[in-house]
């Protein structure tokens, strides 16, 4: 046999290139195909390659690198359960790998054919008892093709960067908080955020077992609203059996019952004869009380457009009569009940007024 330096180099490898070699079982010499060479290179996982295992399908008994569950031309789409032997076809023991797996997704492709393949994600991994195969309980995403026995297949991690949110999979949308589904897994949405109103919306019912505070402003509208606990006004307490809670203008506070009655507070006005004054108070009763001898009191009203539909109440008491008589009166340029003034004479009296915006009306009166 010529020194092999001498032959030409073929740096192109062809399919049906051959290689001189012996075979193990009785040392004969055999030729060997490139094309030979590469699939049982493929078929036995002699090359490495991380996260990634090779299996064939067997319909029958399943054996060290083999798996079933499926039959010829199954769809991918179809398989949710797979028996898997403890080891692939290099041997190694590949059940602390998937075991970790679960909740994670991986990729079924058959060898040569890229397009039969299938994407899962591996919601379980159980032992078969009394057995050394496992059932992989699969969930599938999506895919092509269908399976072919005794065909070889590549198992591998795989998740598709459209999937990708943080880490997390799944059908979730955008302005939304879904539920998880599985551990990386998320589904329908039950709380929905609309960036118009910036409310959001929650469709289910919403536990809270520790403190929920709430700055912003509140709404109920639903058939009732329950409170089985102390409710605290904004001084953080809880009250005493039989007193309301009353607005404080800025908050809400626990009173007795009594001290929540309306109450209207007069304006104290003293009237003296031959006096005028003009009402400036926020006060919308005025209680007047004479001082002095006989003589008529000018009241000026403030104007009726300063705050349109204003009523303001006017009451006395015993120190008025008729020699001692206080005049309601409108101001410059408008009228009362058409007039310029409205007059209280007698003791124990008074009138309310109301503004309509434009001038003043007598609406009550003691004859």
């Amino acid at each position: 046999m010529a020194r092999i330096s001498s032959y030409p180099r073929d740096r192109e490898v062809q399919d049906e290139d051959s290689w001189i070699g012996t075979e193990s079982s009785n040392r004969i010499t055999r030729n060997f195909s490139a094309k030979a060479i590469a699939e049982y290179l493929n078929i036995n996982g002699k090359v490495s390659i991380s996260s990634q295992m090779v299996f064939q399908l067997d319909q029958g008994t399943v054996s060290d690198g083999q798996f079933n569950g499926v039959f010829t031309d199954n769809p991918f789409s179809a398989a949710s359960s797979l028996v898997i032997s403890h080891r692939d076809m290099s041997t190694q023991e590949v059940v602390a790998f998937l075991d970790y797996l679960v909740g994670s997704e991986i990729l079924i492709s058959e060898q040569k054919e890229i397009s039969n393949f299938g994407h899962y994600e591996i919601t379980s991994y159980t032992l078969i008892p009394l057995t050394t195969t496992y059932t992989l309980n699969l969930t599938y995403i999506g895919g092509n093709g269908a399976f072919e026995d005794l065909k070889y297949y590549d198992f591998a991690t795989f998740t598709i960067s459209s999937r990708i949110v943080g880490g997390v999979t799944g059908s979730g949308t955008l302005n939304t908080i879904p539920i998880f589904t599985g551990p990386t897994t998320i589904g329908d949405s039950f709380m929905t955020y609309d960036p118009a109103s910036q409310f959001f919306n929650i469709s289910k019912r919403l536990s809270v077992t520790g403190d929920l505070t709430a700055q912003g402003r509140g709404s109920f509208s639903g058939a009732y609203l329950r409170v089985s606990c102390p409710l605290q006004d904004g001084s953080n307490l809880s009250g005493t059996a039989g007193q309301v809670l009353s607005s404080t203008g800025t908050g809400v506070e626990w009173v007795d019952p009594s001290s929540s009655i309306t109450k209207l507070i007069p304006y104290f006005q003293t009237a003296t004869p031959g006096g005028s004054d003009t009402y400036t108070q926020s006060n919308n009763i005025v209680d007047f009380d004479w001082s002095g001898g006989s003589g008529t009191y000018e009241y000026i009203l403030p104007s009726a457009t300063a705050i349109q539909y204003r009523k303001i109440r006017f009451v006395n008491n015993s120190t008025i009569s008729a020699s001692t008589k206080v005049r309601i009166t409108a101001p410059i340029g408008e009228t009362i009940d058409g007039g310029a003034f409205y007059e209280i004479n007698k003791s124990y009296n008074g009138c309310a007024v109301w503004s309509d915006g434009v001038q003043w009306i007598v609406i009550q009166a003691k004859a």
